[in-house]
């Protein structure tokens, strides 16, 4: 009995004790508010579009520019970290924003997402000052109206791991050598885009496994250049069947294995055929003979030059091969059509 009243005792004494340590709290609510600075840089840019909706009407001098439409600030420093003007109706220019693209964006220095996607901007070029906001992650400009030439200054935002251009028909790339730089990319889409110009784009990129059977279906290439990779497999016979009218192939620096394939004979366009530094054995198909456009007549003007990472090279009609250390000069093709 002693024991029990000693224990209820002892629990009557402390547990004032436990309950005054928990003094009440009062939370203040500090408002975000925006960068002056950050709002000056966003009403520039405002100042230089079209906007027949009125979707800006949010972004006026006297209100706080983390509340505007499309505005998003970052709830402990009070940057802006996301504009988000997309369109809600495609194929509307009533609703569309456009004109000019203000560089003020460049002020934003904690900017991370940008999304103008459907709106319509004439035919107008994709801002190259957008290759200088260092802190963007997200880029969508999507069915947006932009044409002309991609600027490659846009490589230059090594923190991007999304970038949509798709569905911008206008829109154009000679050179793709600036996706490479994108070492955090994880979302690319440029659908519509036109790549024809883009001749290089799939070499160097250290792909893996056999050619896919889909090629095949590419009736209309000029040039397949898929150098400096590391496919695998045999070069398959269908390839002389994928495109008649091919001018390049280029399967230079890779793991291939095996004959070349007799088919690739009927590629009667082939200018140039490059498939140095693989593992390929046996004899070289005599119907390559055939290939009359890979040499030169010597009384004429005319010479090929292709742009490849190893060299500008000119194709002549005459040759040096060297085998166990002995030098032959051949001035027609036919010469090295042999078995070994």
């Amino acid at each position: 009995m002693l024991s029990s009243l000693t224990t209820s005792a002892a629990f009557a004494f402390t547990s004032p004790l436990q309950i005054s340590m928990f003094a009440p709290i009062t939370l203040i609510m500090i408002p975000i508010t925006c960068f002056e600075n950050e709002r000056d840089a966003q009403l520039k840019f405002k100042q230089d579009l079209i906007d027949p909706s009125n979707k800006l009407s949010s972004w006026d001098i006297k209100e706080d520019c983390c509340q505007w439409t499309g505005v998003v600030c970052d709830n402990f420093t009070c940057h802006v970290r996301k504009i988000q003007l997309r369109s809600p109706y495609e194929d509307s220019e009533k609703e569309a924003l456009g004109g000019k693209r203000n560089p003020s964006l460049l002020d934003l220095k904690h900017l991370q997402y940008l999304d103008l996607t459907l709106n319509y901007f004439d035919g107008a070029y994709i801002p190259s000052f957008i290759g200088s906001i260092a802190t963007l992650r997200y880029l969508n400009l999507s069915g947006a109206g932009f044409s002309g030439t991609i600027p490659p200054q846009l490589g230059n935002v090594t923190t991007m791991r999304y970038l949509d251009l798709r569905s911008n028909y206008g829109l154009l790339c000679e050179n793709l050598q600036w996706l490479s730089r994108l070492v955090l990319l994880r979302h690319l889409d440029m659908s519509d885009v036109d790549l024809s110009k883009a001749l290089d784009w799939l070499q160097h990129n250290n792909l893996t496994g056999e050619l896919p059977q889909t090629l095949r279906n590419c009736s209309s290439l000029l040039v397949i250049d898929l150098g400096e990779n590391k496919l695998t497999g045999t070069v398959p016979p269908w390839m002389g069947n994928a495109s008649l009218g091919l001018i390049v192939l280029d399967l230079r620096s890779n793991n291939f294995l095996g004959n070349l394939p007799f088919e690739l004979c009927r590629l009667s366009s082939l200018q140039i055929l490059d498939v140095a530094h693989n593992n390929l054995f046996g004899p070289v198909p005599r119907c390559f003979a055939n290939f009359s456009i890979m040499a030169k007549i010597s009384n004429s003007s005319y010479s090929m030059y292709w742009s490849s990472p190893h060299s500008t090279l000119e194709f002549q009609d005459n040759a040096n091969l060297v085998a166990k250390g002995r030098e032959v000069e051949y001035r027609t093709t036919l010469g090295l059509v042999v078995d070994f």
